[in-house]
């Protein structure tokens, strides 16, 4: 578990891993308000990217996305690393490390 203590912003975010060992990381938002500046502890001190965010207009959503999430050397909630980013309202976003990215 990433966050699972955010009772008062209505989030929480969890670890999970992919057939072939890829860190996943969703942050969900049971608010209805976005979080603009949100801190996100993180396994990894690479940048990451969305492979999901159900608020995307695509989706028709309100387009509170992330184009890429920049992980600092700022520990946070027992990671060594974190990143400040945009959680939509009343949504889910899935993450990836970017040098998982495939298709680029």
């Amino acid at each position: 578990m990433v966050i699972d203590d955010d009772r008062s912003g209505n989030i929480i975010a969890f670890t999970r891993f992919s057939d072939a060992g890829e860190t996943l990381i969703s942050v969900i938002n049971f608010s209805p308000v976005a979080q603009e500046q949100f801190c996100l502890s993180l396994p990894s001190g690479r940048n990451w990217h969305e492979i999901l965010n159900t608020d995307a207009t695509k989706f028709g959503g309100s387009g509170v996305v992330n184009d890429i999430v920049v992980a600092e050397a700022k520990p946070l909630r027992n990671e060594l690393h974190s990143a400040l980013l945009r959680v939509p309202p009343l949504g889910t976003l899935w993450l990836a490390r970017s040098d998982n990215k495939k298709g680029n």
